[in-house]
């Protein structure tokens, strides 16, 4: 089970991934997208277990609902 740090940090990154897939689309955009995806992916190194993984599934499908 992840802890709350981890909880927060996983919150966080899937909100990112999904802003930078939604502004990818947009011509304008595109650079930010790009820069909300590094933090994700920042998130994510910082974090890599197989709790945060599996709490990062869990919340990426709750964040796109």
């Amino acid at each position: 089970m992840a802890g709350l740090d981890e909880n927060i940090a996983v919150s966080f990154a899937a909100k990112y991934e999904l802003c930078s897939l939604k502004l990818k689309a947009t011509p304008s955009y595109k650079l930010k997208a790009l820069g909300l995806k590094v933090k994700a992916d920042e998130i994510g190194r910082d974090k890599d277990r197989a709790d945060h993984i599996k709490a990062f599934v869990k919340e990426k499908k709750k964040v796109w609902i």
